[in-house]
């Protein structure tokens, strides 16, 4: 876990890094409206699209509210949330796909060290 919020009453409380209170109030009725106030998701973006203006903030999220929906958030309602952010990793290949050409390969010259940077969803 990289961050987690309560929201009491309506109100944000949030800890360690997390998206900003109103993209959480926004998360909160999206599973408020879609699915009763559980969420639970590696890859948050897969199911919550405004999800990827969390950049590395939040990629996966553990979501469960007291309330199911949003009429109930502003009186006697709590809202826990868990984040954590994205695992980026490098990775080494022998030889740049990009510059594959029909019949070009040539040893020594095509297999040359070719490092790409992946942002993977939340483990």
């Amino acid at each position: 876990c990289t961050g987690a919020c309560c929201v009491i009453d309506g109100v944000v409380h949030r800890f360690g890094v997390t998206p900003t209170d109103e993209e959480i109030l926004e998360l909160v009725s999206f599973a408020l409206e879609h699915s009763g106030g559980v969420l639970c998701s590696t890859n948050l973006p897969d199911v919550y699209p405004n999800a990827e203006k969390f950049g590395e903030r939040a990629r996966g999220c553990l979501l469960q509210s007291t309330s199911t929906t949003t009429k109930d958030l502003k009186e006697g309602s709590l809202v826990c949330i868990w984040f954590r952010g994205s695992i980026t990793r490098n990775v080494c290949w022998a030889g740049d796909p990009s510059s594959f050409t029909p019949g070009g390969m040539v040893p020594r010259s095509s297999f040359r060290p070719f490092s790409q940077t992946e942002t993977l969803s939340a483990m």
